[in-house]
């Protein structure tokens, strides 16, 4: 099970996409802090995935500490915790605590200074990347594997080549990018990101032939789309089942991006009362339009089916933006010319990553 826990939606940026910027400015009271892990905990079976959110969830560090203290001391279910920050309040107390309890960091950072800057502000207008930077050295000592999370804008795009090169340069290894599909994307604008997925390609291709591999979201995840047999699902995902999130209130909602203003216009239940099969229906038993996905060769490769990404941009959980349409068929033709060469190479770090388990089972 999969769950995002609002700790409040105060914020000492202002970012000009976020979408949690209406969630109640105060934090999660203590009783209904208990009551949601409580539900979690009877809810989970087996393993629980438990991301901590905001907001910036470092600012309230005793609600965190809170949170992975009662999450340590179950027996079951087995607990992976995050916790997505954008950096600002860290501290090597907080690094120390991390790393001794295995919480995992995501880093809100996206890209270089320019790219970083054009959007993840402070409140009075200022960039935030120089005060995020001065933590990424000590965040990678202690957490080698941290994951950095950015967002690409129409804005952005014609960075892209630069920010990935940054980021590497940075040390880190795990990029997760992805696209504001609620921007204000033209052909134009996607025009200048295919021509910076060119760029990146090249660089992919070039350090994994020197055995430097490292995970790059907008490519690996569409090359795993082939390898692991498409990404077609009945529905658009597991939203408000295996899938939640809880806001500051208790009140639950299909996924993070639901959230909003934690008002419950999108409320699946609470923790308290649990999941309301009636007001679950309300929210996710849309009927699903007629998609124009006809015999196009990608539709059980793109990412059409997640509802979260689909409900922000066009309203409806089935019903995916049109620029989704038309990015999946620029990304994954150029992820599969990619995949292609280095597997022609038998490239060793593409193999490992992608085809280790296959190579396994015929060596046996």
């Amino acid at each position: 099970m999969k769950a995002a826990l609002f700790l409040s939606g105060s914020c000492n940026l202002a970012c000009s996409y976020c979408y949690a910027s209406q969630c109640p400015k105060a934090p999660i009271g203590p009783d209904t802090l208990h009551q949601s892990l409580a539900f979690l905990k009877a809810r989970a079976q087996g393993t629980l995935a438990l991301t901590l959110i905001g907001g910036e969830p470092l600012l309230f560090p005793d609600l965190v500490r809170e949170i992975v203290r009662v999450c340590r001391s179950w027996d079951t279910p087995r607990t992976h915790i995050a916790i997505t920050t954008n950096g600002t309040h860290l501290s090597e107390a907080l690094l120390d605590h991390f790393q001794a309890e295995d919480v995992e960091v995501y880093l809100s950072l996206d890209g270089d200074q320019e790219a970083h800057d054009t959007h993840r502000k402070t409140p009075q207008g200022q960039g935030s990347y120089a005060e995020v930077l001065r933590w990424v050295p000590k965040l990678l000592a202690h957490h080698p594997k941290a994951q950095v999370s950015s967002v690409i804008t129409p804005q952005t795009a014609g960075r892209l080549a630069d920010s990935v090169a940054s980021l590497l340069s940075l040390g880190f290894r795990d990029l997760s990018m992805g696209l504001d599909y609620a921007g204000a994307w033209s052909l134009e604008s996607l025009d200048i990101l295919e021509a910076q997925y060119h760029q990146v390609a090249e660089h992919y291709i070039r350090d994994h032939r020197a055995g430097q591999a490292y995970h790059l979201s907008f490519l690996d995840d569409h090359i795993l789309t082939w390898t692991s047999g498409g990404t077609a699902r009945s529905a658009c995902c597991d939203l408000g089942d295996q899938i939640l999130a809880i806001g500051p209130s208790g009140r639950l909602y299909p996924c993070l991006q639901f959230v909003g203003a934690d008002d419950g216009q999108q409320a699946i239940g609470d923790v308290w009362r649990g999941l309301d099969p009636k007001a679950r229906c309300r929210v996710l038993c849309q009927a699903k339009p007629q998609l124009p996905c006809g015999d196009c060769t990608l539709k059980l490769r793109c990412f059409r089916w997640c509802g979260c990404t689909n409900w922000r941009a066009t309203g409806n959980l089935h019903q995916p933006p049109a620029i989704l349409c038309e990015h999946e068929r620029r990304i994954i033709p150029l992820a599969d010319r990619v995949a292609e060469r280095l597997y022609a190479e038998r490239n060793p770090s593409f193999i490992q990553k992608f085809y280790a388990p296959v190579a396994g089972r015929e060596d046996a």
